[in-house]
């Protein structure tokens, strides 16, 4: 019994000691610092989620080039022609390619003195500004269509929209 007696008195003085430990590390824990009350954001400092699709680098495009990118869903892009391309847009200016990523896309600009499309898997359909007036123009898959001076109206034509359509 005296074995049973020490038993219990070694346990008890474990689980007291482990408690006294315990309380402790509880208590000396380090303490975070009182949180101050969140502020509303106001609207300067809020970023804007609002899409303009005006054409990235535009202003120095148009410097370079002389044509006027202005906006567009992203599926018609300018690209070097001596890159592979999906249209190419000629004007006296010179001759534009574009990559086209999409079955649909557009893109707004002014390009003057276009008189052609050479158009590749996607059908185009350009619109054209002769002095005011509007024309649009279907170019068909895989083929060139004159257009402005060199199409149908016969008159000096600025592009001024270009939208893939299937």
């Amino acid at each position: 019994m005296a074995i049973t007696r020490a038993r219990k008195a070694l346990i008890a003085g474990a689980v007291g000691a482990l408690a006294a430990t315990g309380s402790l590390l509880t208590l000396s824990t380090a303490q975070a610092d009182p949180q101050t009350a969140p502020t509303a954001a106001t609207a300067t400092d809020m970023p804007t989620t609002a899409e303009t699709w005006d054409y990235p680098g535009a202003a120095k495009i148009a410097g370079e080039k002389g044509i006027a990118l202005k906006r567009g869903d992203g599926h018609i892009t300018l690209t070097d022609c001596a890159q592979p391309y999906d249209l190419q847009v000629r004007s006296r200016l010179g001759h534009f390619c574009f990559a086209v990523n999409s079955k649909k896309g557009l893109l707004t600009l002014e390009l003057p003195d276009s008189f052609g499309i050479d158009n590749g898997a996607h059908p185009v359909t350009a619109t054209l500004d002769a002095g005011g007036k509007e024309s649009v123009v279907k170019a068909p898959v895989n083929d060139y269509t004159p257009m402005g001076e060199a199409g149908d109206s016969g008159e000096r034509s600025i592009l001024v929209e270009l939208r893939v359509t299937g």
